[in-house]
C-alpha cells in the first residue's frame, strides 16, 4: 500500500502523462487495461444485434461432412464439390529409436 501511495505520488510529480515510473530495478506503475466488450448472454445480445445493428450479425453456412461422407457410405454418390481421398495402402516402418 506505501508503495502504492509513493508510485502515485511520483506519477503526479512527472507531469509528463506516463503511468509509470522507471526504477533502477524494473518498472512499477499501473497500466490501464483496455477496455472489451463480453456478451455474458449470447440470446439477448443477437436479439438486441437484429433490432438495433443487423449489420453486426454473421450468418455462417457450412457443410456438415459426416452427413456427407454417410450419404456417399449409403449411395456411393459423391456430392458436387468433392472428392474422396485416402483409403488405399501405404509402407511405413516405426522405430522405437529413431536412427538420427
Amino acid at each position: 500500500m506505501q508503495l502504492e501511495n509513493w508510485t502515485r505520488q511520483q506519477i503526479v510529480q512527472q507531469h509528463d502523462n506516463r503511468c509509470r515510473v522507471n526504477l533502477s530495478a524494473g518498472t512499477i506503475g499501473f497500466p490501464a487495461e483496455p477496455s472489451r466488450l463480453n456478451v455474458v448472454d449470447e440470446h439477448r445480445g443477437l436479439a438486441w444485434a437484429k433490432q438495433n445493428l443487423p449489420q453486426s450479425i454473421k450468418t455462417v453456412e457450412t457443410i456438415q461432412k459426416a452427413e456427407l461422407k454417410d450419404y456417399f457410405k449409403t449411395t456411393g454418390e459423391i456430392a458436387d464439390g468433392a472428392e474422396i481421398m485416402g483409403g488405399v495402402e501405404r509402407f511405413y516402418i516405426s522405430t522405437k529409436n529413431p536412427v538420427f
